[in-house]
């Protein structure tokens, strides 16, 4: 996982803490935090929002607006592992060794995008 991920995963949970809360949790420095955010900004990926307590005191709240691309990845990936797994059938019910030589290529080329 990414330091940006990193970042995401900990704002979806608790979209009010600091780059202070945030750099202690994933072992870096504040102000590469603040950078982190500032881009994530600009992409588009979180917005910020600040609020203004009773007391006077300021807060942020940042809301993820565009999930990890890992979650499109491991859909891929399923559907590359249920294909794979069809092939592999294939190649064992396949009687001529050169269908099992076209199959097994299928399946090389299915193994080398996992």
């Amino acid at each position: 996982m990414t330091k940006c991920e990193e970042i995401r995963s900990i704002l979806r949970t608790n979209p009010t803490a600091t780059n202070e809360q945030i750099a202690e949790v994933i072992g870096c420095e504040v102000k590469f935090v603040r950078d982190m955010i500032a881009r994530m900004v600009k992409r588009g990926d979180i917005s910020i929002e600040s609020a203004e307590s009773l007391t006077g005191e300021k807060t942020r709240s940042i809301k993820v607006l565009i999930e990890p691309k890992a979650q499109r990845m491991d859909y891929k990936k399923e559907i590359m592992t249920q294909m794979c797994d069809v092939y592999v059938e294939d190649f064992f019910a396949a009687e001529l060794f050169s269908e099992r030589a076209e199959i097994g290529k299928l399946i090389l080329r299915i193994l080398e995008r996992l």
